[in-house]
């Protein structure tokens, strides 16, 4: 693993942490998938055709609004904040360094 030399520990740690958090972003996407397999009848063979639908887990609508209250949070909301604090702290910097 050569390429991973000039790497120091705390970008692999980073690099990890990011594969970590959205292996846990993707967990409801499990939960909510079902997978079905439908047989097409064509000659000479069928053909299998998997598909997943979302949803198909859902009992009762309390479960959807949940579901795309956490799919809102932590595909836009959570990014959204992150990106304000980061472009503030850019700005910032920026400010202190050019003197104003």
């Amino acid at each position: 693993m050569k390429f991973l030399d000039g790497l120091t520990r705390s970008v692999c740690r980073c690099v990890l942490v990011s594969w970590l958090l959205a292996t846990l972003g993707a967990i409801p996407h499990f939960v909510v998938s079902v997978q079905t397999e439908e047989r097409l009848v064509a000659s000479p063979n069928d053909i299998i055709v998997y598909q997943c639908h979302h949803g198909a887990a859902y009992t009762a609508a309390w479960q959807r609004k949940l579901f795309v209250t956490f799919v809102s949070f932590y595909l836009f909301v959570s990014p959204a904040c992150v990106m304000t604090y980061c472009y503030a702290n850019i700005v910032r910097v920026v400010g202190l360094r050019a003197g104003t």
